[in-house]
Formats: structure tokens, sequence, C-alpha cells
């Protein structure tokens, strides 16, 4: 019901440009719900921009950040590893090819959090990129600006 009160918004109004984002299910048949929709709204015109999950650490960050800290360890190798999170990324791979495909342009952060340990960092330039264990503090966000500026620049 409420996702079908958007579209009629976004019709209605004529947005030229949609991103949708949220906490992406791991497998590729739970993610069937959003081919669909973006599949409604690039038949309504619209430019539609999915952003895939940013990386997830599950703990809470600024109190491990601070442990951390004080105890004089490394907070580049805070975060989560690589590895860790292929099989995720594998199976929903398909879904966001396929919207790919169909003309939805997909956003990636991922890369914007990897550091040169291999670990999608939590803290990048003295800065705690997350506010709890999954939600990202303004710092994080800032993080996706050059995913976003195409968007708002017209390209």
């Amino acid at each position: 019901m409420f996702a079908q009160a958007v579209i009629d918004y976004i019709a209605k109004n004529k947005i030229k440009h949609v991103v949708l984002a949220g906490v992406w299910p791991g497998a590729s048949k739970d993610l069937a719900d959003l081919v669909p929709t973006v599949r409604v709204l690039l038949d309504l015109g619209a430019k539609v921009y999915v952003l895939k999950d940013v990386p997830i650490p599950g703990f809470d960050v600024p109190r491990v950040v601070a442990i951390t800290a004080k105890n004089g360890g490394n907070l580049e190798q805070l975060g989560v590893f690589k590895e860790k999170h292929k099989a995720v990324r594998r199976t929903q791979a398909k879904t966001f090819d396929l919207l790919s495909q169909m003309g939805a342009t997909v956003l990636d952060p991922f890369p914007l959090f990897l550091n040169q340990h291999a670990v999608y960092a939590v803290v990048k330039n003295g800065e705690v990129l997350y506010c709890d264990d999954n939600h990202l503090s303004v710092e994080g966000a800032r993080l996706l600006v050059p995913l976003f500026g195409p968007i708002f620049e017209g390209k």
C-alpha cells in the first residue's frame, strides 16, 4: 500500500530521479520484489538509482573504537573483513546485475570503505563512520558523496 502510494506520487509529480536505499536481503529471491518496482519506476520515465548496502560491522562501533583507542590498538584493523561479505554480495549480484541491465544505476558504497588492510573500515581519517552497529554517522554518510554527486549535478 505504501509502495503504491509512493509510485503514484512519483507518477503524478513526474519525479525525474528516484533513489532506492535500504538494507537488502541476503538472497536474490528475497530481492525479487525490487525488480518489478524498478520496472514501474523506469516505465514512468524516472531515472532510478539503487544504493547497495553499506558494510555492516555488527558491533557497537563507537564503543569498540573507544576501547581500542584507549588500549593503543590499531583503529585501521577495525571493521568488516572483505572475505566475510563476499558470499552475501554474491547472492545479491544477480538481482543488482538485472536491475542494471533494465536501466537502473546501481551504486556500490563498499569500495569507499575499503582500506589498505582489506578491511571495510569503521574509522577513516580519524573519523568514526558509524553511530552504532549498522547506521552511518554524519562522517560515514559523507563518504557516499561521490556516489550521489552525478545525480545532483545532472550527469
